[in-house]
């Protein structure tokens, strides 16, 4: 099943469903994990539902953990595409192992189940745009990516991704610290000319549960976005921010979760991500101009109504 815009409430289930068996397809146990009462809660809280049902009508379920629930089973759903872009399918287990693991709920600063499934959610939505994207075996840079390049030109060298998850939008400092003392040099002494930090926002900056009457889908995406654009300005403006344009040409902004759509005629409920960019570089750099083109692409892929 392809998420690629809003559907009924009724198929949220099987959605989740779907990607257990594809799970226990790989040898994985999902039965005792935090995402076999993820799915409890959602069956729970859309069994029986009509089409037209938006807002949930099953107050038993606590509203954050509800959030929870329907915020990482979505993230493990949109992540399936890139899962055959590990380079080998042990590499592939070994991580969503990792993810099945963990508390229901956010609890520990650094949470290695919930920053594993960024990752994957990251390399889904740039596989969605085109990009070529793999999966290192072991430790060490997140996942690989190579940007497009025009023909004629010579390609640009592959870019290594770094996946963060700030607590609030006060740890983002900390975050971008980490990555110019530690860890972008890591990588470039790895052998990687370029860096691109993405953050996920999914923990200081979510989704409301349900669209307002008078919201779009887009300005919702767009305002959790902002909240850490904002503080990149910030930083740049206090001379706080002194990421190398020359190692770190961008920083993307992650998006993902669930989020209801009380339209009359046709409510839904939109279960994806976005992808956005914070650009470092100049405007004339080639990196910045293809992460721009495939920017543009998946805009247009995801339609957002």
């Amino acid at each position: 099943m392809k998420l690629d815009g809003p559907i009924p409430a009724a198929e949220i289930p099987g959605i989740v469903a779907e990607k257990r068996a594809a799970v226990e397809k790989l040898g994985l146990t999902w039965k005792g994990t935090r995402f076999d009462r993820y799915q409890q809660i959602i069956d729970d809280t859309f069994r029986g539902a009509s089409a037209n049902l938006v807002v949930p009508t099953n107050t038993r379920i606590d509203p954050l953990l509800r959030r929870e629930a329907m915020n990482q089973s979505i993230q493990l759903a949109v992540s399936r595409p890139c899962w055959e872009r590990f380079r080998t399918e042990t590499s592939l287990v070994a991580r969503l192992r990792m993810i099945l693991k963990g508390s229901l709920s956010q609890e520990a600063d650094e949470d290695k189940a919930r920053n594993t499934l960024l990752e994957l959610c990251a390399g889904a939505v740039m596989l969605n745009t085109d990009l070529q994207v793999t999966f290192p075996d072991g430790d060490v840079e997140d996942l690989i990516v190579q940007l497009p390049t025009v023909p004629g030109e010579s390609p640009l060298p592959p870019l290594a991704v770094e996946c963060k998850r700030p607590q609030s939008v006060s740890t983002i400092q900390g975050n971008i610290k980490k990555l110019r003392r530690e860890q972008i040099p890591a990588r470039i002494s790895a052998g990687y000319a370029h860096v691109l930090p993405v953050i996920g926002v999914d923990r200081f900056a979510p989704l409301p549960h349900t669209l307002s009457p008078f919201d779009t889908l887009n300005n919702a995406v767009v305002r959790s976005q902002r909240v850490a654009a904002d503080e990149f300005d910030s930083l740049r403006t206090r001379n706080k921010f002194k990421l190398d344009p020359a190692t770190a040409p961008a920083i993307g902004i992650l998006v993902s979760g669930a989020i209801a759509i009380p339209r009359p005629a046709r409510p839904r409920f939109w279960l994806g991500q976005m992808l956005t960019y914070y650009y470092i570089a100049d405007a004339a750099d080639r990196r910045v101009e293809a992460i721009k083109r495939i920017s543009r692409s998946q805009l247009d892929a995801d339609r957002l109504p």
